[in-house]
């Protein structure tokens, strides 16, 4: 139920003409809300939020980044391990065109030392209210 009234939330917003934000879990990441919730805050504050649901590996991230045009991509890792979500992480940064921003949030992040230079690591949804205040379009 939640997860319906989220979604509906998040459809019912008006966007404006900045790049979109993809919004998802990794492969092997079964913990959707803080995507979820992600891409909620991200629509609210009118920019579009592709929101891909969980569980999706690194080159369909990049595709969808591709095919919609996004400026970022918004990851939440929550339960996966993190020799995998790093794993993930470094692929899809090999995968997603230079220009596209990679985030990152949620209860794993802070076990994932020497991420790349693109990876912006985001401790709370404000920290990504900032980060949509200050990405280009």
């Amino acid at each position: 139920m939640l997860r319906t009234q989220l979604c509906a939330r998040r459809a019912a917003q008006p966007v404006s003409g900045q790049a979109a934000v993809v919004c998802t879990t990794p492969a092997g990441e079964q913990h959707e809300l803080g995507a979820l919730l992600a891409a909620v805050l991200i629509a609210m504050r009118g920019r579009r939020a592709v929101y891909l649901g969980a569980n999706l590996p690194a080159e369909q991230i990049a595709q969808a980044a591709r095919l919609s045009k996004a400026g970022g991509v918004a990851l939440s890792l929550v339960g996966l391990s993190a020799e995998a979500a790093r794993a993930e992480l470094l692929a899809l940064c090999k995968l997603v065109p230079p220009d596209v921003q990679v985030l990152v949030g949620g209860r794993r992040v802070a076990e994932l030392p020497g991420l790349p230079e693109r990876v912006q690591v985001l401790s709370s949804l404000s920290e990504l209210e900032d980060w949509l205040r200050t990405a280009p379009n």
